[in-house]
């Protein structure tokens, strides 16, 4: 608790703890790669993430963001939160904003 009444959270100090964390979580404390690579690899993870320090609700939100890292998947958004909150990270172009309009109605699934 000290560290954050003597400490500015900055985007930095964010990504080091952020990255940590995140190794944790995955058991993965072995990994050398550096903050900065970590982030620039998961940038949309890391952007949303960060930019929670003004919008805590959106934590699970941000969970979803690291399947971007995998070019198979595709994400799809019903609203432009994730899209006004991830302006940097080339992963943006993985978004497809989906109208509720469609949402609302019945699919037909077809068998192939």
């Amino acid at each position: 608790m000290e560290f954050f009444r003597t400490t500015q959270l900055n985007e930095q100090t964010f990504t080091e703890m952020w990255v940590s964390r995140l190794k944790k979580s995955l058991r993965l404390e072995e990994n050398t790669m550096p903050p900065a690579e970590v982030a620039i690899a998961l940038s949309a993870y890391h952007e949303f993430d960060f930019s929670k320090l003004k919008h805590r609700n959106d934590l699970f939100d941000a969970e979803q963001l690291v399947y971007l890292k995998d070019p198979s998947l595709h994400f799809l958004a019903v609203d432009r939160g994730y899209l006004r909150k991830i302006t940097r990270s080339p992963l943006k172009a993985e978004f497809t904003k989906y109208p509720l309009r469609f949402c609302k109605m019945p699919l037909a699934w077809k068998a192939y």
